[in-house]
């Protein structure tokens, strides 16, 4: 005879499972973790949910062991609140994760637990305050690049120089590469491509950007930008919207805009390389130009004196600025004109430039500049 088994699930159990199974809580703020029922229970229902550490470690939240009960008619509790603790370390740390994990005390039989029975809590940096203009080096528009001074102490006693930067062009061709940063485990290199709108033909822009950096396996992993959609591809996989962690290299959207940060170990230097980059519609004097990359460096202490690149090629290093006091331009003198002197730290040899300090940056920002 043919034979049949039929499985009739218990319609008296009641399972528990959260809803939804993955969080985000910010540094110094809380998350109610959310638990459901998937009957309404006739009598009290009592689950239980403990924490552990994943990806960080019980110094970054307060670790937490919750009892919730469900009265009788109630199928949804969100009284496990999870603690994120704030830290001093301004950069972006990577692989902040908990997990949470809910269990059924022995007493309640009827009672039992369903995917997901297990929620993943990701630590979110509060890196709102990181850009600090000394310690930020930015690329914009058809692009146009600034560098803070990189031995700042030289100049506090001179009101001339201080909060100084260096700004340059490198105007380049359409189509062509340029490598931005180049130092032991990370590289940067931006695409230019012609403007498309009619003021604009003229002028090139970033319009894709790659980073190559080793992890700390020293595995070499690809970030790459593109102003087309403002997207991320990290390893040739899109970027999630709550970022990417993997092999101590983040990738993390700053809130809703499209700006991107990235943090890399650099070879294990003292400091992780902290870069921005956002996708933005570039104007100048209110008249629009095109959709381009900008890219900033945040915190670049991580980067050697041997570095080099259009950005890189300034950072950490010798740097001496003299006033200038021979011919400039059609003038035989300007009170404006500065020697800007680099030496490399390797070969010892140096290279000078003539600069001319304008009381601006190039967003127009009042900060002298040495340009």
């Amino acid at each position: 005879p043919n034979v049949t088994t039929v499985l009739i699930e218990d319609d008296k159990v009641i399972n528990v499972s959260f809803s939804p199974p993955d969080y985000s809580v910010t540094e110094g703020e809380n998350v109610s973790l959310i638990v459901v029922l998937d009957k309404v229970p006739a009598k009290p229902v009592t689950v239980t949910i403990t924490t552990t550490d994943v990806s960080t470690n019980s110094d970054d939240y307060i670790p937490r062991t919750c009892t919730l009960t469900f009265l009788a008619g109630e199928t949804e509790n969100e009284d496990c609140i999870i603690s994120a603790r704030s830290d001093d370390v301004k950069e972006l740390e990577c692989g902040e994760d908990l997990r949470a994990d809910l269990s059924i005390p022995k007493d309640q039989p009827d009672v039992m637990t369903e995917d997901p029975d297990m929620a993943l809590v990701t630590i979110v940096d509060n890196y709102t305050d990181i850009a600090i203009d000394r310690d930020t080096a930015t690329i914009i528009g058809d692009p146009l690049f600034e560098v803070p001074l990189p031995n700042p102490e030289d100049y506090e006693d001179d009101p001339v120089l201080r909060d100084a930067s260096l700004c340059y062009e490198v105007h380049g061709a359409s189509g062509q590469i340029f490598n931005l940063i180049s130092d032991g485990c990370t590289s940067v290199n931006a695409l230019y491509e012609q403007g498309v709108l009619p003021n604009a033909t003229d002028l090139n822009f970033m319009t894709k950007i790659g980073i190559a950096a080793d992890g700390v396996s020293g595995q070499c992993h690809n970030i790459e930008f593109d102003v087309d959609g403002c997207k991320a591809l990290f390893d040739g996989s899109e970027v999630p919207l709550n970022g990417i962690s993997s092999d101590g290299i983040c990738v993390r959207r700053r809130g809703s805009d499209y700006t991107y940060i990235v943090s890399v170990p650099n070879c294990g230097t003292t400091r992780r390389l902290m870069m921005w980059l956002s996708c933005v519609n570039t104007t100048r004097l209110g008249k629009p130009r095109d959709d381009g990359l900008n890219f900033k460096v945040l915190y670049a202490d991580g980067l050697r004196p041997t570095s080099h690149g259009l950005l890189g090629q300034f950072w950490n290093i010798p740097l001496n600025v003299t006033k200038y006091n021979g011919p400039f331009g059609d003038k035989p003198m300007s009170p404006y004109a500065y020697t800007v002197t680099i030496t490399h730290p390797e070969s010892n040899t140096t290279r000078s430039f003539v600069a001319h300090r304008g009381p601006r940056l190039w967003d127009f920002r009042r900060k002298p500049c040495l340009y």
